[in-house]
């Protein structure tokens, strides 16, 4: 087997392709291609991600949102814990979300602690029940309770 033969097998099983690479091609060369080939790979990727969309919450996804913070306690709450509960929404996402709605809720009139709910979601049964759920047990609801309370 001569040098352009192993060449050849080295550079089509780098590429994962079956190009042929011709004879004036010395092995520097095709790892040389291969490399900026890769370089363009990566600038493309980075690219793509920058160019992703921005995530939106959706109402519900908001109400879920919320149901989870007021059942884990909006004070002590992380994001990485409402991630579990949540997976379909990245960490960094639900960190933002929470630092906002967390600022949002501190800010309303009546609401001068971490301890209350939305006011949007004042009137909604479930929060209520969470809300005295806490009162009585003195305790946070567990991951099993809160998907029983998301239906999940």
């Amino acid at each position: 087997m001569d040098l352009h033969s192993i060449v050849e097998r080295l550079y089509t099983q780098l590429c994962g392709d079956n190009t042929q690479i011709n004879s004036h091609q010395t092995a520097r060369d095709v790892i040389s291609s291969q490399q900026t080939h890769n370089q363009i790979q990566q600038k493309n990727g980075k690219h793509q991600q920058q160019t992703s969309r921005p995530f939106r919450w959706t109402e519900e996804l908001h109400r879920r949102f919320c149901v989870i913070c007021t059942s884990l306690h909006w004070k002590v709450c992380t994001p990485k814990h409402i991630h579990r509960l949540l997976p379909c929404v990245p960490v960094p996402v639900i960190a933002s979300h929470l630092q906002k709605t967390r600022i949002g809720i501190l800010n309303e009139v009546d609401a001068p602690t971490y301890d209350s709910i939305p006011v949007k979601y004042r009137d909604d049964p479930i929060f209520r029940a969470i809300i005295e759920f806490w009162q009585e047990n003195n305790r946070c609801l567990s991951d099993d309770e809160i998907r029983l309370i998301l239906g999940d």
